[in-house]
């Protein structure tokens, strides 16, 4: 007789006919509250102490752009592909059929996260757990943002999430054959999540350290079904390392200098190197980065649940087995505390606290209304109450939008541009991906910064108006910019003034 695990079904209170009726008409309005967006520039409040999705959305893509319309690939003139090879590849087809403009990526990120909401949904245990996800954190303004952004943070968040859903699916066929092809499902999103960018190669540790957890919770007393946990604890490592050996001689190995050299250069310095040093970072992240309003209700129910969770535990002790989705969760929780003691924390960096924090949150709700169903009255109000919250900064940004991104690609389409000569910056990377011209970034002592002019030969340079976006790379090099163009047009995007230099011929 196969032993029965506990799960987080929907409780008898709302049949899950009903909760799937209400996500997907909530699934659809979180489409539609996303177009307006689609088009717009990043939010000027999302990330103020980075130029964030303003210059990157385009950075991640230029390689790509380049080799779509003009048929070459060049590595090493731009960190995108060494960083988010995986992104690129999800991203090609698309852009080959579609247009190579940044709306085409924006609209597969968008599509491909309410995709994922609906594959958590056609699961029994997860779904009432997705309602809340989608309330708690998929209206949340940093994460909504986001999500209508080509970048790789929420493509590695969506792959964790397919890795849940495996994980899930795992347990369920526990005892049968096909439990094994959920479980390498389960390690192979986890692969992709960090081929998606390679930042995320911590999430390795997810999947076996699961299973491992899993399997330790189990009560003794099921011999057999610790045996089925430790069994696949050893087959996730094992494919863990198989997929980590693959991505090494397949990418880094063939590409080690300079993988070596861009990984160097992006992870220089990002932590102290002293424990109260790293307090003190922590410390002030979190008070001014991470505890702000917009994250005060999702922090607060994280809070009370890991209360819960571990009053429940106590008073339970080696009772009952912890529900595998919940142990994935908590561990996913514990390895992202690391980004908040990062030197430099951009608001994209700690997306995957938010998500992990709401899967903590939504996994331990639905395990109380399992077990509890009338605490279903008292839940959905406090999480409908939340998403209220969000929606109100949602609502400011749609209040806030602006163009500036459009404008300048609406100039650049009316100029002289002939979409071979390239456009040399690092605003040119978003700036100009809708001409067609190759797109290259210059940053000093880093890329692409010895002597670009003879080098490249660009017809538009665009430059912030004190050249702080490449490290003064030209002012250093003697480069009077000014001095070598026909004609300088100044834009304002965002908060910055960006020069437009265009070069004689």
């Amino acid at each position: 007789m196969i032993y029965k695990f506990t799960s987080l079904r929907s409780s008898d209170y709302l049949s899950d006919k009903r909760i799937r009726l209400v996500l997907w008409i909530l699934m659809a309005l979180l489409f539609l509250a996303h177009l307006p967006f689609l088009n717009a520039d990043p939010d000027s409040l999302l990330s103020l102490n980075t130029r964030g999705a303003w210059t990157d959305e385009g950075l991640y893509t230029a390689q790509l752009r380049d080799f779509i319309n003009h048929g070459s690939f060049d590595l090493y003139n731009n960190n995108g592909f060494i960083i988010t090879p995986v992104l690129q590849i999800i991203l090609f087809p698309f852009y080959y059929i579609f247009g190579t403009d940044i709306i085409v990526g924006r609209a597969v990120t968008l599509l491909f996260t309410i995709g994922v909401l609906f594959v958590l949904s056609a699961s029994t245990q997860l779904r009432l757990p997705a309602l809340f996800y989608l309330l708690l954190v998929a209206l949340q303004f940093h994460y909504f943002q986001f999500c209508h952004y080509s970048m790789g943070e929420i493509f590695a968040i969506n792959m964790l999430l397919l890795s849940l859903f495996a994980m899930i699916k795992f347990e369920e066929f526990i005892g049968h054959p096909k439990k094994l092809r959920w479980l390498l499902l389960a390690v192979f999103f986890s692969f992709l999540a960090y081929g998606v960018k390679i930042q995320f190669a911590y999430v390795a540790v997810l999947v076996p350290a699961a299973m491992l957890i899993k399997a330790w919770s189990v009560p003794r007393k099921l011999k057999t079904i610790r045996k089925e946990y430790y069994t696949a604890f050893g087959i996730s490592v094992i494919f863990t390392f198989t997929l980590a050996l693959v991505y090494l001689v397949v990418w880094y190995l063939p590409n080690q200098d300079f993988y070596n050299y861009i990984m160097n250069y992006e992870t220089s310095e990002r932590f102290k190197n002293t424990i109260p040093g790293l307090l003190q970072v922590y410390r002030f992240n979190f008070r001014h980065i991470i505890w702000v309003p917009e994250l005060w209700p999702l922090l607060l129910i994280t809070l009370f649940a890991l209360i819960g969770l571990t009053v429940a535990k106590l008073s339970n002790f080696r009772k009952q087995s912890i529900p595998l989705a919940l142990i994935f969760g908590l561990i996913w929780l514990v390895v992202e505390q690391h980004k908040i003691a990062m030197n430099y924390l951009p608001t994209r960096y700690f997306l995957s606290l938010i998500a992990a924090a709401g899967i903590v949150v939504s996994l331990s709700l639905g395990l109380l209304v399992k077990n509890y169903a009338s605490a279903i009255k008292t839940i959905l109000p406090v999480i409908f109450i939340i998403a209220v919250w969000n929606l109100t900064f949602v609502y400011q940004a749609l209040h806030r939008r602006t163009f500036d991104i459009e404008a300048v690609q609406t100039y650049l389409e009316n100029s002289s541009l002939d979409g071979k000569s390239p456009v040399l910056g690092i605003w040119a990377y978003t700036l100009a991906a809708e001409s067609k011209a190759p797109t290259i970034g210059i940053r000093y002592n880093y890329l692409n910064d010895k002597d670009p002019i003879r080098t490249y030969k660009p017809k538009l340079v665009i430059a912030e108006f004190n050249q702080a976006e490449s490290d003064s790379a030209w002012a250093r090099q003697g480069i009077d910019l000014a001095a070598i163009s026909d004609s300088v047009r100044r834009f304002k995007v965002w908060r910055y003034d960006l020069d437009f230099y265009w070069i004689r011929p």
